[in-house]
């Protein structure tokens, strides 16, 4: 089977685009765009990279942010409207995402659930963040991790906190003393490692809003989900050799009912495999596990993010494997 195929069905308006496939295996490559749909803004010792979210997601209203059971309201990611996130006086795009603040079991697989906006953008240098809560009352920050030591500055007439960083890294504003509504900032590194557009074994998702079924790897492949990308669908791999997983974007999983023990999707799965990287991709919404690696060896997963907010929603899960490194990541 040719390793690049054209890809059928794509509806393309502005950055975003809309992709379905059933069943079989699918490859995206797209030649000259892994620079499409991100901004990058140089200023005096910084930079800056922000990526648009898809316009295909809805806006989040009151009613979404109620906490309910997953079948009583829409699960979907969608675009975050009571937390607007600036950086360096520059507008950074706010998902809406699930999460689960009971800390208890639920018989029937069905918790009530909340929301909480996330955020990512790169930057090189210092990254000025004022992110500003018109609904809420400010009463009082705090910034984790707070072995950072952030301190922010609190304007409650406002609505807003403001503060810098200076490192990389994965950060938490909880607002009022409350995880309700607390705010994901996944502030990346400049992208370096962007693979080759010539390189014929690379699999290429840019911008947009993509419904897959599933994206299965063979040996020496890489898949690369740019930033700006949300993906409907789960990634796989078994009996394969030096195979990558890489990219800023969105792997999504609110489109499938919760496991409730029938068919688990886990967003990225790797059986067997030798040699494996994943790297910065962030999941949310999973129907299960997220990660999980079953009798692999030498893989390396690196500044993976997730958010997981139903029964069974393992972060990353590690079976019979040997000579695996995880670092950086935030779960």
């Amino acid at each position: 089977m040719e390793k690049k195929k054209q890809v059928l069905g794509i509806v393309e308006w502005s950055l975003v685009f809309v992709l379905t496939v059933s069943l079989a295996f699918l490859a995206i490559h797209v030649k000259n765009r892994l620079q499409e749909g991100k901004e990058m803004i140089s200023m005096e010792n910084s930079k800056l990279v922000l990526y648009e979210g898809p316009k295909s997601l809805r806006d989040a209203t009151p009613e979404d942010e109620k906490a309910a059971k997953e079948i009583d309201r829409d699960f979907s990611l969608l675009h975050c409207t009571d937390t607007i996130v600036k950086v360096n006086g520059y507008d950074s795009y706010v998902y809406d995402t699930n999460v689960n603040h009971n800390r208890s079991w639920a018989a029937d697989y069905m918790p009530l659930q909340s929301r909480t906006p996330v955020t990512y953008f790169d930057f090189e240098g210092t990254a000025g963040i004022e992110v500003t809560v018109p609904n809420l009352n400010l009463i009082s920050v705090k910034i984790s991790p707070v072995a950072a030591g952030i301190e922010p500055v609190l304007d409650a007439a406002g609505h807003k906190v403001i503060f810098t960083l200076t490192e990389p890294g994965n950060y938490t504003l909880t607002f009022n003393d409350s995880p309700a509504r607390a705010l994901h900032i996944f502030a990346n590194p400049i992208e370096t490692e962007v693979p080759s557009s010539s390189d014929e074994n690379l699999i290429y998702i840019g911008p947009g809003e993509w419904n897959i079924e599933a994206i299965a790897l063979e040996d020496n492949q890489t898949l690369y989900i740019s930033g700006g990308a949300v993906v409907h669908g789960i990634v796989n791999a078994s009996h394969c050799e030096n195979v990558k997983v890489m990219g800023r974007g969105i792997l999504d999983g609110s489109g499938y009912r919760t496991w409730g023990g029938g068919t688990a999707y886990i967003p990225l799965q790797f059986d067997f495999c030798d040699n494996v990287e994943i790297r910065d991709i962030i999941a949310l919404n999973p129907n299960a596990w997220v990660l999980n690696s079953l009798s692999s060896k030498n893989e390396i997963i690196d500044g993976v993010r997730i958010v997981s907010s139903r029964p069974n929603g393992d972060g990353i899960t590690l079976q019979s494997c040997e000579n695996i490194l995880v670092q950086n990541c935030f779960v």
